[in-house]
């Protein structure tokens, strides 16, 4: 046996120690994990005005972010009518189960769903804090220092009203749509009409809550093959919701009489042809609608509005809008994204993207007016395909953005042809804000008194071309 000398036996010493320490450490645990955030909660509502309140089971609970903030989760009530919710998704990344972080949160209750259990469409839809915007909700906020939020409520009990829609003439008509909203708010309620045209709507307010129909009849259809489309009414036979007759409800009580009577809506129409004359499909048409409230031109909710296979497109009343009808005034942006005609995509070279009536720009586009009945003939907007570099219609333009409460957004980029894909640069004086890249921006403190602008990027295979908006002044209290 070969003897160990002192030098040999004390690095074996050493040795042994460092594997003592390791072990230790090792039963020490990981490292500090990151803060762990969550919001629950727990809710209840009373079967009845007189009765205790009880736990509600099956109730949806979404949790939403704000001021920009591109995330949300949900997650439903248990037996005992607590939820809880730590987990979220991220629509700007399309990242899901990420884990909650610091931030401001809205909370929406709804029992108007397939797993609603105890519900039963008794109570309304509402926010936490008893409201029926995310705007005017009680928020929940999480911060390194509180990461966890208690989100308790008591559901109100919700009423129903009951009728009947037909058309002008007095026909049923089966498959409208109707709806409610407090006056002045938006819609949190809403069902469709039976064959009959009657209906029952519930989960209703009991106070200000304001009825109205609207329909779309894809069974018959116009001399040019669109489905025909009906105004809105708002109850007591209003056009529009500032006229509206709000009604008071009883909790748990059906007030009848609630009836429609509809008229088919006026439309602007036109079409667009090739320079042969030949009407060109699956174009699509943007209507930039004039917002008064705002002082500016404001993309809808939904489209494009593609031309129809014979290259007609129509604009009727009020299209992807929550707002009063009014006077309604457009711009209309032309831009080819060669979609599906009858399910058969284009393979055409994409026609140049034009604003309506051939204007360099958005600012410059021409200003059509809605009637307020029958239809308006806009002629032919002729197009031509696509030549040359690629290159913007005019610049971007900065606006206050109609669906997220204290964000900007980007309207008028009109690249050419329209194939091409779009990304975002905010600049705060100048100089690019590090991960200000989506078509929405929030501005923050550090925005504060200076001039914003957006430079939006079109790529087309291996070409590129960028437009800049004009400067954007954030006030000092923005």
């Amino acid at each position: 046996m070969q003897r160990q000398t002192r030098f040999s036996r004390t690095l074996a010493m050493i040795a042994i120690a460092a594997t003592a320490m390791v072990g230790m450490l090792g039963m020490a645990g990981p490292a500090q994990a990151d803060t762990a955030f969550s919001v629950s909660g727990t809710l209840t509502g009373k079967p009845s005005a007189t009765a205790a309140a009880v736990p509600l089971a099956g109730v949806r609970v979404f949790l939403s972010g704000t001021a920009g903030n591109n995330i949300g989760a949900y997650a439903y009530t248990d037996a005992s009518g607590h939820w809880s919710i730590s987990k979220v998704n991220d629509s700007s990344s399309s990242a899901s189960d990420v884990p909650l972080t610091a931030g401001t949160y809205a909370v929406q209750f709804n029992c108007n769903d397939a797993n609603s259990g105890s519900c039963n469409h008794d109570y309304v839809v509402e926010y936490l804090g008893h409201t029926f915007q995310s705007s005017d909700s009680t928020k929940v906020t999480l911060t390194s220092a509180n990461p966890t939020a208690t989100a308790d409520d008591e559901l109100a009990r919700g009423a129903a009203v009951s009728g009947t829609v037909t058309t002008a003439t007095g026909g049923a008509v089966a498959g409208a749509y109707v709806s409610a909203n407090p006056k002045g708010g938006f819609s949190n309620a809403y069902t469709t009409t039976a064959a009959d045209g009657s209906y029952t709507l519930d989960q209703l307010a009991t106070a200000n809550e304001v009825i109205s129909a609207d329909f779309t009849d894809y069974v018959h259809r116009d001399e040019h093959g669109f489905p025909v489309t009906y105004s809105t009414q708002w109850f007591n036979h209003a056009a529009t919701e500032s006229a509206a007759t709000p009604l008071t409800l009883v909790p748990s009580a059906t007030k009848a009489g609630i009836d429609f009577a509809l008229s088919v809506a006026p439309s602007v129409i036109g079409r667009v042809v090739d320079a042969a004359g030949n009407g060109v499909p699956a174009l699509g048409m943007d209507p930039l609608r004039f917002d008064p409230a705002t002082d500016q031109f404001v993309s809808p909710n939904s489209g494009p509005y593609d031309t129809n296979d014979q290259g007609y497109f129509k604009l009727t009343g009020n299209p992807g809008f929550s707002l009063d009808q009014g006077v309604a005034q457009y711009k209309l942006l032309f831009s080819d994204y060669l979609g599906n005609d009858n399910g058969k995509p284009q393979t055409r070279t994409p026609f140049e993207t034009t604003w309506y009536h051939d204007a360099s720009s958005f600012d410059d586009a021409t200003v059509i007016t809605l009637p307020t009945s029958g239809n308006t003939d806009l002629g032919t907007v002729t197009v031509v395909p696509h030549t040359g570099a690629l290159r913007f219609i005019g610049n971007p333009v900065i606006q206050d953005s109609q669906s997220q409460d204290g964000s900007l957004t980007i309207n008028g980029d009109a690249p050419s042809p329209g194939t091409a894909t779009r990304t975002a640069q905010w600049n705060r004086n100048g100089t690019p804000i590090s991960g200000a890249t989506t078509f929405f921006y929030a501005p923050t403190a550090a925005d504060q008194g200076t001039v914003l602008t957006v430079t939006v990027t079109a790529k087309l295979g291996a070409e590129t071309a960028t437009a800049t908006s004009a400067g954007y002044n954030v006030p000092s209290e923005k």
